[in-house]
């Protein structure tokens, strides 16, 4: 893709497991009237599949969510455009918050995870956002 195409993310595949835990996700990219999928941020596929999926010309516009105490990624909401909300995973005490705040301007558009194994299970402790005006 050229550095100069900002994509949308339109979608984002999510894999939690039994418990609802976050175990991987994937972004949905619509680059010019082509739909891309992302790099999955495990290659496990264990877990049940949930989405977040928007239709055009809604798009992906900000992301909060929360960190275990053990490191990662526990919960997540994304916000779109158009206002649709969606929330995933276990929002719970002792969870380090975060937000990605971002001005009217902006939006995000790639997204990243770095999974590691914990419990036997992949999980996420890094989450990537770039964003573009």
């Amino acid at each position: 893709m050229p550095p100069d195409v900002k994509p949308l993310i339109i979608g984002v595949n999510i894999w939690v497991n039994k418990n609802n835990g976050i175990l991987g996700l994937q972004a949905i990219y619509l680059v010019k009237d082509e739909i891309r999928y992302g790099i999955k941020s495990s290659s496990g596929s264990e877990g049940f599949l949930q989405r977040y999926d928007l239709q055009s010309p809604d798009y992906l516009k900000n992301i909060t969510g929360a960190f275990s105490e053990d490191g990662y990624l526990e919960y997540l909401v994304f916000y779109s455009k158009q206002g649709k909300i969606n929330t995933f995973g276990l929002k719970a005490e002792g969870q380090e918050q975060f937000h990605f705040g971002m001005s009217s301007t902006e939006r995000p558009f790639r997204l990243s995870g770095a999974s590691f194994v914990f419990d036997e299970e992949s999980r996420i402790n890094r989450l990537g956002i770039e964003i573009c005006q």
